[in-house]
This record gives C-alpha cells, structure tokens and sequence, in this order.
C-alpha cells in the first residue's frame, strides 16, 4: 500500500539517482531542495534561489529543506538538475503527489493485509468498479444468502444438478468468490478486490474433469461474464478445455487461473494455457510461498495466497492458504480495469495494463506481484500505444546470431550477441529502433519493456538516442541473470518527441562485465535478447 495519513513532504533520494526515469506525478512549478547546512545568517540557499529566480514557499527547517516556486518557463526536472548541481545541496527532487486512500468500513477490513499489499485501497480511489461486471467464479458453488454475497450474486448455473442452484458443496468455491466481490462498504464483514464487481457462480465437484471445465468456460462466455475465475487445475494439457479458454478469450474474457500448489516449476491446466493469466502465490512480504508452482514461461504474475481472508459456509470467514486464493485476488483486479473500460477496449488491452504494472519480485515468474493501483493508473491514463521494434542491429560484440523475430515475442529464440573487450570490461551492445507513430510529446507515461539474459553479474544500460546533440542519453541500469524470462520494465521520458529520427526512436541496450582494477578481467558472455517493446499511455 501506497498510503499518506499525514501531510508529508516526502523522502529524498540521493541526488545522483534522480532522473528523469524516476519522475513521477508532482506539482508543476515546484521543487524541494535539501542542504547541508542548517538555516542561519549566512544563509548560501538564498544564493542558490536567487540565482534562477526561485522563491521559498515554506521553510521546514529540522530537515534544512526549501519548498520552492520555480521561476515562469523552468521545467521542474531542469530545477532539480541545477539544485543538484550546488555544492551546498544534498538532494533535490520534485514535490511529489500523494493520495489519500481509500478505507471501507467493513468490521473486518483491517484484518485483510493482502489488499493492501495489492494496492487495492488505493485503485478504489480511482475506481470501485461497476456492478455491470461480472467476474464467473468456477468452482464448487457460493453462498447465495452470506451477507457479505447475498447483493452480489447474479444467476449461475450448478453443472452438478443440471440446474440454476449453484449452492456451496464446500467452502472452497464460497471463499474465493468473496475475495473476488465481497460486498464492500457494507459495514460487514470484509472487502472484495473488485468491490463493486459481482459473480457469477458456476458449480462443478470438487473432482472436476477438463470436459467440465471446458463447459463452464464456455457458459461463463455465452452469458456475459467478463473475467472467469479458475482456483483448481491439473497436470495434463487438454486440447478441449484448452480451445475453450481460446473460445472465451475470442468472445472479449480475461482468464485468470490458480498456477497450482505443488511447489515445483511445472505447469497446471487450465493456468498454463497462453489464453489464460497464470497466478502464483507470494507471502506477506512479497517471497515466493514454499506451496507455489513457479517458472515464468508458465506462471504469469503473483498475488498474495497465505492466511488469506474471506467468506465461508453459514455467514463467517475464515482464512485459507494457496494459489486458489491467489487467483480470485486477480480477478477483482482485472474486474477493476475492465470497469475503465470503452466501448472499443479490448481484452488484449485489459491484460496488458494489469501483466504490464506488476511490481517485480523474481524471475519465479513472468510480470510480478499484481499492484492494482499501477494497472488502474495505466487505464485511466487515455490510449495506450505499444510499439514493437523494426529494426536491431549489433553496435559492439565478436558476433551475433538471430534476427528481429526473435525479440518480438517471449519465447526460447532470442538475438544472441557475444561481447568482446573494451576498456570497460566485457561488452556486448544492440540498436533497437520502434518507429512511433501518433502523439508523444505529452505522454502519461512511457515504458520500455525488455527481457535479457547475460552473465550473472552483468547489468544491462539502457540508453535513449537525441538525434538533435547526437548523443545517448543513459536512462537507467538493470540486472542482467544468467536465465529466466523475467520482464524489466523501464520508465522512459513522458515526451519523446526530442528522440524522434525519421519516425523512429534508437535505443541503444548495452550489457556489460566491468573490468575492475585489480582483478582478472572478466570473461566474455552472450548478450541473449528475448523481447523488447515500448507502451506509450496518452495523457487524459
């Protein structure tokens, strides 16, 4: 949870880290600038204002901190680069935007820790969702008269009795429909993901077969299901459930799906499937749980599945453990986005936003730990533009195999490049360009997705092309891992417009061993590009 409960000006960061990759919403025309003096007489931050024409809005002395007024025209990163650029200066960054967040009134809300570690509360600031969203949960029936789901129900159908009665068999199906949709703000009980989302219950047994689970796929799709909900799975791949999910997902459905509990890297069914969004387990503090299946070519994103809070048979709650309980966590979340949705939104989109804006937690699995409030940033930001590369080319390296195919999707091809050596030690480089096409130059947020494997102690710098000085400007350094598919996402400038060459931007990705005095020096290594993409969200 991103939550302020008092007014707070904010945590600096050290100067040398803060860039233009790090900006984020902030108030126009202000900056925050700390010294290393205490305010006296001799006072050089009076010297450091006066020289661009700054004033002191408020002083907040026991931090030695200024919160200016910039002068008319500055931009408030070209401020925080000049005050970072004094010598009396400690740090300097932008006086950063907080939100309250959002607290239901439900008894039993604060007992729900993986809400807030979801960044629930903060998303239904921006959204409680809509009850015209239906999440299908298949599983083995609801509670239709629990108070805490008896509003939020709407007709299911019991592939058991053959009937419209999808009455609980067990707690299972009861506990993670109200993960999903607990009614929410209702004074009672807990709080649902998807708040005002509701469900629909479809029952099968608790030994369901791949038939039955293709049947309630495909039901939940005929009869307006938006998100379908599945805590349960097995080992084998089966076509027929498997064209169910590709049925569904072709009908305009997000699929969500438990990845499984048998703590091994191996693939469940139906999560497995690539219709479908494959959800792991993690721990209150964010680490893989010992019961969670793994492997980022099968498990999609994370979500809290340990102690987890929700309704059960006769109108109580009760806590329950695993990826069942992970992936109704989901399924609200991808209810919340939908309920940003427009009328020409698709489904394609829908994942995108939610896959796209998780919180990086290992490369156990693809995206990271879902983080609601990122992915309702990324809906409400206007269009969403994603530019897949044109064009790659090795700029330093022994030598390269591949071809821009293989970076346009994750998969086992890659652009394989060997580094040669320089005198900053092991170096191997590639030009991507993406031709760019529409506005840019007032951009919510723009993002560079990319997936690389090199040598494990290598990083990997990312570098943005300005064809108007010739230089490439560094963006950002990450981590480099021997293997995985993990996806590191970098935040780029919100205009990109400066970058812009013959309809196109150049980045230039850079893995590199450095050489350090006093040691061997370092071995050449494969520089392996798997994928590379850039989203580009427009501003309201």
């Amino acid at each position: 949870m991103r939550c302020l409960h008092l007014f707070l000006v904010g945590s600096f960061l050290a100067a040398a880290t803060l860039g233009t990759a790090q900006m984020g919403e902030f108030q126009p025309k202000e900056a925050l600038v700390r010294f290393r003096h205490q305010f006296g007489r001799e006072d050089s931050s009076s010297r450091a204002h006066l020289a661009i024409g700054a004033t002191v809005r408020v002083r907040i002395p026991e931090l030695a901190t200024d919160r200016v007024q910039l002068p008319s025209g500055m931009p408030v990163v070209d401020a925080v680069a000049y005050y970072q650029s004094r010598p009396e200066v400690i740090a300097a960054e932008p006086n950063y935007q907080r939100q309250l967040c959002y607290s239901p009134n439900d008894t039993q809300f604060a007992l729900q820790d993986s809400v807030r570690q979801t960044d629930c509360d903060d998303a239904w600031t921006v959204t409680k969702g809509k009850s015209s969203i239906v999440v299908a949960v298949i599983d083995i029936g609801i509670d239709k008269n629990h108070p805490d789901l008896k509003a939020k129900v709407v007709p299911g159908w019991d592939f058991v009795q053959n009937d419209s009665d999808p009455d609980a068999s067990g707690n299972h199906g009861v506990h993670t429909a109200g993960i999903v949709a607990a009614d929410t703000d209702n004074g009672v009980g807990i709080a649902g993901t998807g708040f005002n989302t509701r469900v629909m219950a479809l029952k099968l047994t608790a030994n369901l077969t791949s038939a039955q689970s293709a049947q309630a796929i495909i039901y939940a799709a005929n009869h307006g299901a938006k998100v379908i909900s599945m805590s349960y799975g097995g080992s084998q791949f089966s076509s027929t459930e498997n064209s169910a999910a590709n049925y569904a997902w072709s009908k305009g459905c997000v699929l969500v799906a438990a990845a499984g509990n048998t703590g091994t890297n191996t693939p469940l069914y139906p999560s497995g499937y690539d219709a479908v969004i494959g959800v792991g387990s993690v721990d209150s503090d964010d680490s893989r749980s010992g019961f969670s299946n793994g492997g980022a070519q099968f498990v999609d994103v994370a979500a809290p599945g340990e102690g987890i809070l929700s309704t059960i048979i006769g109108g109580g709650y009760g806590n329950m453990s695993g990826t069942s309980m992970s992936c109704p966590h989901v399924a609200g979340i991808v209810a919340l986005l939908w309920s940003l949705a427009g009328p020409a939104t698709t489904n394609t989109q829908i994942r995108a936003a939610h896959e796209t804006n998780c919180d990086s937690i290992g490369d156990w699995v693809k995206y990271g730990r879902v983080n609601a409030r990122r992915a309702v940033q990324a809906m409400t930001g206007g269009q969403t533009s994603v530019f897949p590369p044109d064009s790659i080319q090795m700029i330093e390296g022994s030598g390269f195999s591949g071809s821009l195919l293989d970076v346009l999707t994750i998969d086992a091809n890659t652009f394989r490049t060997t580094s040669s050596a320089t005198a900053a030690g092991q170096v191997a480089s590639v030009d991507v360009l993406f031709p760019i096409q529409g506005p840019v130059a007032n951009l919510r947020r723009s993002r560079l997705s990319v997936v690389g494997n090199g040598a494990a102690n290598a990083s990997l710098l990312v570098l943005l092309y300005d064809p108007q000085t010739n230089r490439l400007n560094q963006i950002r350094a990450v981590p480099l891992r021997a293997a995985g598919s993990q996806v590191s996402q970098v935040d780029l400038p919100k205009n990109l417009s400066p970058f812009l060459s013959g309809g196109r931007i150049k980045v230039r990705l850079r893995a590199i061993v450095p050489h350090r005095p006093g040691n061997r020096p370092p071995s050449s290594f494969d520089f392996k590009l798997n994928f590379a993409i850039i989203q580009a969200d427009q501003a309201n």
